[in-house]
């Protein structure tokens, strides 16, 4: 809010920011709802469920994140190891085993905050994107819990 050339949106304290961030994105991610809660990122616009089991967390990336019990989630992320980093065109992709993740970025020299927020075409491509990996992760994970 501008108010006789002062910006008042300065003075939101970090929790008021994610707050209005995650309601933008409930708004873009038509079928998604997102909370401002203390995640693995710490106080992001999370989405818990964004998936069977899965959670999405949007911070200067997007974080997959399975709720796998531990023995099956190593077996499921070890699949996702060497997935291409340019598999998608408009973002990047890596796995990070170590903290049982997928994580999306923006393409090299963009981040997801400065657009995702702001244009509902870029958030639409960034839920087709994370759709895809949660629906991997998933058909993943019954194969895994099927051998087990």
């Amino acid at each position: 809010m501008v108010e006789n050339g002062f910006d008042f949106s300065i003075l939101n304290t970090i929790k008021e920011l994610i707050a209005k961030r995650s309601q933008r994105l409930s708004k873009f991610f038509t079928t998604k709802n997102f909370t401002p809660i203390e995640s693995p990122e710490g106080y992001k616009a999370t989405c818990i469920d964004f998936y069977d089991q899965i959670n999405v967390v949007i911070s200067n990336r997007a974080s997959i994140y399975p709720i796998y019990p531990e023995e099956v989630i190593k077996k499921v992320m070890k699949h996702f190891q060497n997935i291409p980093e340019d598999r998608f065109s408009e973002f990047r992709t890596y796995t990070d085993i170590h903290h049982n993740r997928l994580t999306v970025y923006a393409k090299k020299g963009e981040f997801i905050p400065d657009v995702v927020y702001k244009d509902r075409e870029y958030a639409k491509s960034l839920e087709a994107v994370l759709m895809t990996l949660c629906k991997e992760l998933d058909a993943t994970y019954k194969k895994v819990m099927t051998a087990v």
